[in-house]
Formats: structure tokens, C-alpha cells, sequence
């Protein structure tokens, strides 16, 4: 595995404070990682990281964004009928959108909450599509489906359900196939973290986005949140080496504002099983193993998800959650 030395992506400093050294959780990878945080914007990011031609290696076979597992059951033919037809017009849309009945048939974006306003069908890219999970969906309700995904078996299942899939890293050189088109929509879930020139990808992005009615939503996780305060680097943020770089609201804002974006809005939420999942990681710091074997069996319950259901709330109404979602048009 090579490693590369790095100067900060947002604005090229080379002086750093250390966050935190670490292992890959995931016992891949070997050696230690160290997160720096940029003294001059405060950007957190991983230095020395694997290179490009490494990073491959240090990704499971099963990782949960290429997997099968991923994949949507397909709504029913009629519903679908049903669901492009509502959707398909601003008057049906808003009116069923009132309706419980049908209010599941007026949104075709997971995401929906955070737009202010109707979006119609159009043209959708997902970056880090993985399976193709999402991409199902927005098919099923009349959207044009393309996406990038750099697994090569993941992009297969993507493909083989139908999608233009273009097998690349998100922050790779665009095929000319891919330049020449725009798009209504850009979804990254979960994909900015992972890239090694997070602003040249959203450079690049920018120019496939289309003016004035484009949007663009990111999804990452907050390394400024209640998680981190609390649970430190037992976080799933912090999964090294495959998480680059760690965001918080103002280093993701500054570098949309860099790269050619208007922020329409940002959302900091959370989630019960992120809380779940983090009290889980440190059941193996616990010394007497009857205890550890009674604490793996007090989180499995249904219970106990529920319990982290306020602590979640909590996160949110502190502004400290756990995730950043942000939807972004061009500034031209």
C-alpha cells in the first residue's frame, strides 16, 4: 500500500493540529491513521493517506454500498402508473401531498423534506450509486437514471438493472459521454468523504448541474456533532482509511462556496441506530466478558433502539447531528 503526504483540499494549508491517530475499525487496513485538522479553515482530513491506487484495498468485499442488499423491491405496475401520473403534475402533486392516502405518491425523493418546492421529473446522477438502490426507485417514479460508482461489482448490478452507470472515482477526469450531459438532479450520499480532491469533484459536478433549476443535495457525516463529542473516535465518522476527509457545517459550506454553489438549505439530523451503533463499538473496551456478552444483548432489543430515539432529538435540537445535508444550486 502507497501513502501520500497531502496539503488541505479547501485551501492548499500545509499547517495541521492532530485530531486523533487510529486504527481501521474494520481491521483492513494496517497501521495507524492520523486526522489533522487544518489550522488556517479547519478542515479535518486524513495525512498521510493511501493513494489512489490504494484505497481499493482497503474497502471490504462486502461493503454495505455494494451490495446486493442494497437494492429496492419494485413498486407494483400499477402503482407506478398511479405514482408517475400524480407526480407528473404540480396541481395533482400538491393536492395529494394532502392526502394520507396518497401522500406516499406525491414524493420521489427520499431526500423530499429538505425541498422547499415541486421538482419535476427529469434527469438524476447519483455519485456512489453503489447497487443502484436509489436509482431503482427514481426509475420506478419517471426519472432518467445515470450514475458513478468506482465498484466495479457494484456497478454491474447497477447496469445490469438498467442504469448508465460510469464506473470512475467521483474526483476521476469525465468521459466526454458524461461531459456532454446535465443534469436536474445530483445526489451524493455518503460519497464525499471518500474521495481524494473532494473540490475538484465538485468543480467538476458543477458543470453537469443546470443552471437555475438544477439542484444538487450532499449528504455527509458531522464531525461536529453530539456522536463525536460523546463517543470520540468510536464514531462510524471516523471510519479510516476509507473516510478521507470529515466535514462540519462551515468547512462543507466553504468549500460549495469555493466550487461554484449557492446553499438553498442545511440540515443537521440524526438518526437512533448511529447512537446504536456507537455504544456497540465500545462494548469491546469493556473488560469482564459476561458484561460484554449482557451489553451486546441489551443493544440487540428493540428497546434500546428505541431509548436512543431521544437522545437522537436531543442531537438535532442542539444542531449537533450527526449528519449534514445540504441542497445547493449553481451561483451562475
Amino acid at each position: 500500500m502507497q501513502f501520500e503526504q497531502v496539503a488541505c483540499d479547501l485551501c492548499g494549508g500545509t499547517e495541521v493540529d492532530r485530531v486523533v491517530a487510529m486504527r481501521d475499525p474494520d481491521n483492513i487496513a494496517p497501521g495507524e491513521f492520523t486526522v489533522v485538522m487544518c489550522k488556517h479553515c479547519h478542515l479535518q482530513y486524513i495525512n498521510p493517506r493511501p493513494d489512489k491506487l490504494s484505497i481499493g484495498q482497503c474497502y471490504p468485499g462486502n461493503y454495505y454500498a455494494f451490495s446486493s442488499m442494497q437494492k429496492n423491491v419494485h413498486a407494483s405496475t400499477l402503482r407506478k402508473r398511479i405514482k408517475r401520473v400524480i407526480r407528473s403534475n404540480k396541481m395533482l402533486a400538491a393536492i395529494a401531498a394532502r392526502l394520507p392516502a396518497l401522500r406516499s405518491a406525491a414524493i420521489d425523493l427520499p431526500f423530499a423534506a429538505d425541498f422547499d418546492y415541486w421538482m419535476p421529473c427529469g434527469a438524476i446522477l447519483e455519485v456512489g450509486c453503489g447497487s443502484g438502490g436509489l436509482l431503482d426507485i427514481m426509475r420506478n417514479n419517471g426519472w432518467r437514471t445515470y450514475g458513478i460508482e468506482p465498484s466495479n461489482d457494484a456497478a454491474a448490478l447497477a447496469q445490469a438493472s438498467g442504469h448508465q452507470v460510469f464506473v470512475m472515482g467521483g474526483d476521476d477526469a469525465y468521459p466526454d459521454e458524461l461531459s456532454r450531459l446535465q443534469f436536474d438532479l445530483i445526489y451524493l450520499s455518503h460519497s464525499l468523504e471518500h474521495m481524494h480532491y473532494p473540490t475538484k469533484s465538485l468543480s467538476n459536478l458543477a458543470r453537469l448541474l443546470k443552471p437555475v433549476s438544477g439542484r444538487m443535495v450532499i449528504e455527509v457525516p458531522n464531525a461536529e456533532s453530539l456522536l463525536t463529542y460523546l463517543f470520540g473516535e468510536l464514531t462510524p465518522i471516523y471510519d479510516v482509511p476509507r473516510h478521507l476527509y470529515f466535514y462540519s457545517p462551515d468547512t462543507l459550506a466553504a468549500m460549495l462556496k469555493k466550487t461554484g454553489y449557492r446553499i438553498e438549505s442545511m440540515r443537521l439530523f440524526s438518526r437512533p441506530n448511529q447512537f446504536v451503533r456507537c455504544f456497540r463499538a465500545g462494548i469491546g473496551r469493556i473488560p469482564f466478558e459476561p458484561w460484554r456478552l449482557k451489553a451486546n444483548q441489551v443493544m440487540g432489543s428493540a428497546e434500546f433502539l428505541a431509548a436512543m430515539e431521544p437522545l437522537s432529538n436531543y442531537a438535532e435540537r442542539l444542531k449537533l447531528g450527526a449528519s449534514i445535508r445540504v441542497v445547493v444550486s449553481r451561483t451562475d
